[in-house]
C-alpha cells in the first residue's frame, strides 16, 4: 500500500471508492499509510502479548514465523506487512515511516 500503490489501487483493493477513502483520510495516502501502520503495530503487539512470558526468544520467533506463514498461505501470498511497507516508503510518506518506528 505504501510505495508504488496508487489511490486507485488502494480503492480497488479495499472495495471502496476513492472519494470514500479521501473523506476518511483527508491527508491522503500518507495519512492512510500512517494509520494502517499504527493499526498493524497494535495487531503485532497483541500477537506478541499472546506469547507466554515463559517462552524463550526462539519459541517466540517460531510462533511469529508460523503466524506469518499461515497469513501468507491463506492470502495466496497477497498479504503484506504495512510496517515494512511504511519503512521502505519513507521518501514518499515520512509520517508513516515514523509510525512504523514507534510500533
Amino acid at each position: 500500500m505504501a510505495s508504488g500503490a496508487s489511490s486507485d489501487d488502494n480503492a480497488a483493493r479495499s472495495w471502496r471508492s476513492r472519494r470514500t477513502i479521501y473523506l476518511n483520510f483527508p491527508g491522503g495516502k500518507a495519512e492512510l499509510v500512517a494509520e494502517a501502520t499504527r493499526v498493524a503495530g497494535r495487531a503485532v503487539g497483541s500477537l506478541l502479548s499472546a506469547i507466554p512470558a515463559t517462552a524463550s526468544a526462539t519459541e517466540a520467533v517460531s510462533v511469529l514465523v508460523e503466524i506469518w506463514k499461515h497469513t501468507l498461505r491463506t492470502s495466496d501470498f497477497t498479504a503484506g506487512c504495512p510496517v515494512v511497507a511504511a519503512t521502505l516508503g519513507r521518501d514518499e510518506s515520512p509520517d508513516a515511516a515514523d509510525s512504523s518506528a514507534s510500533s
